[in-house]
């Protein structure tokens, strides 16, 4: 109660609407990612609601030029290897 006190999350600028997941191939990357969909789409879902059916789950390979999609619509990379400075 205190946290959400002192960071209201009923704005929409403050609402989490990215998020990245990282790990070397074969240790169970692809299980840490869909937990992380699913708890991002939760928590727009939670926030805002008129976002969460937009959520992107996206594994993008070798094709780092794209990841982001759109800076407001909500979505979970997964990348398997180190990515550059200047990326998005």
């Amino acid at each position: 109660e205190y946290i959400m006190q002192q960071n209201d999350l009923t704005k929409p600028d403050d609402i989490i609407l990215h998020a990245i997941t990282f790990g070397r191939t074969r240790t169970a990357t692809t299980v840490q990612f869909n937990l992380v969909c699913v708890s991002l789409f939760l928590h727009v879902l939670s926030f805002q609601p008129s976002l969460a059916n937009n959520t992107i789950c996206s594994y993008p390979g070798r094709e780092f030029k794209y990841l982001l999609q759109n800076d407001t619509v909500p979505q979970v990379i997964k990348i398997t290897r180190f990515l550059r400075k200047n990326w998005y």
